[in-house]
């Protein structure tokens, strides 16, 4: 190399660094260096892979081109299909090789593949495309050669691009990470605030209930129990809110850990959500409706008994709370999941979907809903109490027993429904049914159940 191709090397590589080394956009980084090195070099096209993973592929993310031609941006190939770059990535050395474009008609084009990486971890490749010429007069492709003086400023540009890609990809964790920890502690601070004050209505309901009882205000026998009963469920509520909150709390692998599993009866675990419920739906007049199948007193989901009816009262504890007029409707089918490469006939899961037709949800906030200590506005909700946790849990729950939940409202003020789907047990995986509506709920006659708990 001549002293004036030398000079121009190292100024085309000084340029190229300082331009990358300036910015923490990654986006700006890996087009840069691509226009950059394809110009100065005089290559037909330059494109730039990003590589994060092995198992992933790799994607092309920024393009120079000399003259117009179908572009490679957004391009995704995995190692295997592409030998070559994966045997530079993999040495961390330059490959050469003769390539052809499907998009170019067939275009031969003499390749360097150079590999970006960061203390010995590669994060993307340099691929410079230099198109070979058929000569007049023989008719034949006269190769072009990269000079070794062209691959080591290559090498050197991509040992700067490597570097400027990890400190801007750390840079944008960092952020990342950031957010979330600012996030996170809007949300404790948000948390905070909103549970201090569902603890103190019920604590106020408790003290101002009892307080009146001590104070001799309440002469009549049935108004002072009606004021221990109003102050007792007040407790209940209260437990329940400090229950969610120190489950919540536990490690991820402990509630999974703790989950004994065994058959749980279908019929018998409707019939205590029905009794355990009672209460709540007949001080707010609503239709209590379950519609299951004929022969559930035979069909066993596979969970644990406790945890399950938990979930289900706290979801149909939600159904009643945002309903103020109407009813709940709990609907009950087997279903049959596909098992790959095996031919399932007999139902081998069970579906509860618990409907309401209380204030719904708008759609914006649907994905939201599991999410801890996430509720819908306060000015949609703040007339009722609750920590945002209840569905958090259940998702958990749910999920540990191998099934999953979601839910679906039209929108706000077109009531709710909450699917849950678990697998059978194994004994009842070849019991048939067909649905069968139990009567609605007769408020008048149904007996109050023992203690849920």
């Amino acid at each position: 190399m001549s002293e004036q191709q030398s000079k121009k090397s190292q100024q085309l590589l000084l340029e190229i660094a300082k331009s990358i080394h300036r910015t923490s956009n990654l986006e700006r980084i890996w087009q840069q260096t691509a226009r950059d090195l394809g110009s100065g070099l005089g290559a037909s096209r330059c494109v730039i892979y990003s590589y994060q993973e092995e198992n992933q592929p790799l994607k092309v993310v920024a393009e120079y081109q000399r003259q117009a031609m179908a572009s490679m941006l957004g391009w995704e190939v995995r190692l295997e299909e592409c030998p070559e770059i994966g045997r530079a990535i993999a040495t961390l050395e330059p490959v050469l090789v003769d390539t052809t474009l499907p998009q170019e008609n067939g275009e031969r084009y003499s390749t360097l593949i150079v590999p970006t990486a960061y203390e010995d971890r590669p994060n993307g490749a340099i691929v410079l495309y230099h198109q070979v010429h058929k000569s007049k007069l023989h008719r034949e492709h006269c190769p072009f050669l990269w000079s070794e003086a062209e691959i080591e400023l290559v090498q050197e540009v991509a040992k700067q691009a490597g570097s400027a890609i990890a400190s801007a990809t750390l840079y944008h964790q960092l952020q990342e990470a950031r957010q979330q920890a600012q996030e996170a502690a809007r949300l404790k601070h948000d948390f905070l605030g909103k549970i201090s004050h569902e603890f103190r209505t019920p604590l106020n309901h408790i003290i101002g209930f009892l307080q009146l009882i001590l104070d001799d205000m309440v002469d009549d026998s049935e108004e002072q129990r009606e004021f221990i009963h109003e102050a007792h469920h007040s407790a209940l509520h209260f437990l329940q809110m400090i229950n969610d909150v120190l489950d919540f709390n536990k490690p991820k692998t402990i509630p999974l850990i703790e989950l004994e599993f065994s058959p749980v009866n279908l019929h018998k675990l409707l019939k205590n959500i029905e009794r355990c419920t009672f209460n709540q739906i007949e001080s707010k007049q609503l239709t209590f409706k379950i519609i299951q199948p004929s022969n559930s007193r035979n069909i066993c989901l596979q969970g644990n008994e406790k945890q399950l009816l938990q979930v289900m009262l706290n979801i149909v504890g939600n159904a009643i709370k945002f309903t103020d007029k109407g009813g709940i409707t709990i609907e009950v089918e087997t279903i049959t999941h596909k098992v790959l490469n095996e031919d399932v006939d007999p139902p081998n899961g069970i579906e509860i979907r618990i409907s309401d037709t209380g204030i719904g949800v708008p759609l914006e906030y649907q994905s939201r809903l599991f999410e801890p200590f996430f509720r819908v506005h306060e000015a949609y909700t703040s007339p009722y109490p609750g920590t945002g946790l209840g569905l958090s849990l259940s998702k958990k729950i749910i999920e540990g027993m191998g099934g999953e939940i979601h839910f679906y409202s039209m929108g706000e003020g077109l009531g709710s429904t909450v699917t849950v789907n678990l697998p059978l047990a194994a004994p009842c995986l070849s019991s048939k049914s067909s649905p069968e509506i139990s009567p609605s709920l007769n408020l008048q006659s149904t007996p109050i159940a023992e203690e849920c708990g």
